[in-house]
């Protein structure tokens, strides 16, 4: 049997404008079909919800106070994923902001070529890869489809895609992939590029699922040091 060939690494020239992500429908970024055949969250909860992510969109850490970081807190099924494709919605809709929607729920259960060596941040930067590529390079893949990552990226080449625009990440289902008991060394590449690009940045954000929350502890931390970093915890309606 051949054996298989490793993942492409795509560069920012791979990648969709900005402007074009922002358009982007959550399901190609790797969203379930199932989870939008409904309403789920009532329109009240949605705004006020949006709101309160948004306004930290816009804030620097400073010596006063850190960024906050939002979660959104439900029991297992409980719909976290259609709410935060939801809020997702309305932070482009009634924000202008540029939304990526990347996933590890279990319909996302694939792994790097290179997965022993692989890192959460690796990882990260595959899914948001799958998400911002251009149709034409992804030639159908999905995340979906549980076999190898064909597709993968560099911290590099999606900072260079970022610039100095906005963009609020949103990651359904944190605690699949990092919690209390992950080793620093390996969450702390991870905390750090969400930290640095999409929380303490102005224009940026970060947005969470999450039925676990001691998954949330790995960014109180990082880098051995209390961040004095709370986050914002929205449970469902």
């Amino acid at each position: 049997m051949a054996a298989p060939s490793k993942a492409r690494v795509l560069d920012a020239d791979d990648f969709l404008p900005v402007e074009e992500v922002r358009k982007k429908p959550f399901l190609e970024m790797g969203g379930r079909e199932d989870e939008l055949e409904a309403e789920f969250v009532n329109e009240r909860w949605r705004t006020e919800t949006g709101a309160a992510i948004n306004d930290q969109v816009d804030k620097v850490d400073t010596t006063k106070g850190r960024v906050s970081p939002n979660a959104l807190i439900g029991c297992s099924r409980a719909g976290k994923t259609r709410a935060l494709m939801e809020i997702g919605h309305e932070l482009r809709q009634k924000y202008n902001r540029p939304v990526v929607y990347v996933s590890f729920n279990d319909a996302t259960t694939y792994q790097l070529e290179e997965a022993a060596s692989s890192s959460p941040l690796d990882s990260l930067l595959a899914r948001i890869a799958y998400a911002i590529a251009k149709p034409e390079v992804l030639a159908g893949e999905r995340l979906h489809d549980k076999r190898k990552l064909r597709f993968t990226t560099t911290e590099d080449a999606v900072l260079q895609w970022l610039g100095s625009n906005d963009c609020v990440l949103l990651i359904d289902e944190v605690n699949n992939f990092v919690n209390s008991t992950t080793p620093a060394e390996r969450t702390d590449p991870f905390a750090f590029f969400l930290r640095d690009n999409f929380i303490s940045t102005a224009g940026r954000g970060w947005v969470c699922t999450t039925h676990v929350t001691d998954a949330l502890t790995v960014f109180d931390s990082i880098g051995g040091n209390p961040s004095g970093r709370v986050f914002l915890r929205h449970s469902l309606p």
